[in-house]
């Protein structure tokens, strides 16, 4: 299977929503915030793996511009490969990429633009893995819809490509269909084999 490289300011221009506040993984698997904006040369560290990217995905304006299935397992992370695969295939005619996560299992990252509500794009994730009838937990995000006072920031999400702090593996991009999303986040990809 091939892996695909992606750079830093893809990773931006794909991921970074919420740009005053993100997370940095440490390697006990917690997350260090840091209220500080994010930049595109702070993509090009995690791409190095000197530090690991969570970003928030619901805006200030409960706005996203990508939604999520997480599939996890600590027993057989590989054999989630095709249950990944069915959920990457199930949302086809959107943008789309699915990931090794590094760790426990894989990522399906599907792309808004321009961004949708929280809200709809939560009903659409559910609904879509739902009718897919997988037989196994998943995570959807986004987790929550809204901002509140109490939950300023939702939920994170590791960036692809990046260290897994807890076991050392890079994730790695393996499937990516970027139709319909804008030229300048789709552009200049480069495969190679792994």
């Amino acid at each position: 299977m091939k892996e695909i490289k992606l750079t830093a300011k893809q990773l931006f221009d794909l991921f970074a929503n919420r740009i005053d506040v993100y997370t940095l993984s440490q390697s006990n698997g917690d997350c260090l915030p840091v209220k500080k904006k994010l930049t595109v040369k702070d993509f090009e560290k995690h791409l190095l793996g000197e530090f690991t990217i969570n970003v928030y995905n619901l805006e200030k304006d409960n706005l996203v511009k990508w939604g999520a299935v997480d599939l996890d397992s600590k027993k057989d992370p590989k054999g989630l490969l095709k249950p990944a695969n069915i959920v990457y295939n199930g949302f086809k005619g959107f943008p789309r990429m699915l990931e090794w996560s590094g760790r426990k299992g894989y990522h399906v990252w599907i792309f808004f633009n321009p961004r949708e509500p929280a809200g709809y794009v939560r009903q659409l994730m559910w609904s879509r893995v739902r009718r897919l009838k997988l037989g196994i937990p998943v995570e959807v995000f986004p987790k929550q819809t809204h901002i509140t006072e109490f939950k300023k920031f939702g939920s994170t999400l590791k960036v692809p490509c990046g260290k897994h702090m807890v076991s050392g593996d890079f994730s790695r991009v393996l499937k990516m269909d970027l139709v319909g999303l804008s030229r300048e986040a789709s552009k200049k990809v480069v495969n190679r084999k792994i």
